[in-house]
């Protein structure tokens, strides 16, 4: 399943993969932009706001990888990390890949880190930046063979977090073509 899902996300967001409807937009930049540094010495605030943002980026996939292994696109628990149209293309993806008789097996693996955060003094939006490598994490069909026309490598991931009641959910996704990073 992961195979397609990450290209299905890649095709929805940025219309430069084959397959998947090519309606959704590339997420805005917090204000500040993309390139706003992150300073741990801004505010006391930075430091568990970064870690709160990493957490809710890395359950998002966490969530992402349990409910691609079942083929479970209804389950709930990926709200629990994502929400807007990062809930919407994941849960698309993975119905893709249900439709298409495939799961998967195995784990991405992750690097990220916060690029920006806005407002300086408390920020709600974080910009997370990683180069997701998909290698170890196979689409397999339900007769147990690896789905060989299914790409893997590197992906230049960014994604948008926000807080909400309390909580950090990754809202934007964005995952490019194979070898971006």
């Amino acid at each position: 399943m992961r195979r397609v899902a990450v290209i299905a996300v890649a095709g929805l967001t940025l219309g430069g993969c084959g397959g998947g409807a090519r309606d959704a937009q590339r997420p805005s930049p917090p204000t500040g932009g993309i390139s706003a540094a992150v300073s741990t010495a801004a505010t006391p605030t930075v430091a568990p706001v970064g870690a709160a943002t990493l957490a809710a980026y890395r359950g998002m996939w966490e969530d992402w990888v349990a409910l691609a292994a079942t083929g479970d696109y209804q389950n709930p628990r990926l709200a629990n990390h994502a929400s807007g149209r990062a809930l919407s293309l994941i849960y698309k993806a993975i119905y893709k890949d249900r439709a298409a008789g495939l799961h998967s097996e195995g784990r991405p693996v992750l690097s990220p880190k916060i690029v920006a955060m806005t407002p300086e003094s408390s920020p709600d939006r974080a910009t997370v930046s990683d180069c997701v490598d998909t290698s170890p994490w196979v689409s397999v069909r339900s007769t147990g063979e690896r789905q060989a026309d299914s790409p893997s490598g590197r992906h230049a991931v960014q994604a948008l977090a926000v807080l909400g009641n309390g909580m950090w959910k990754v809202d934007q996704l964005v995952i490019q073509d194979l070898g971006t990073c």
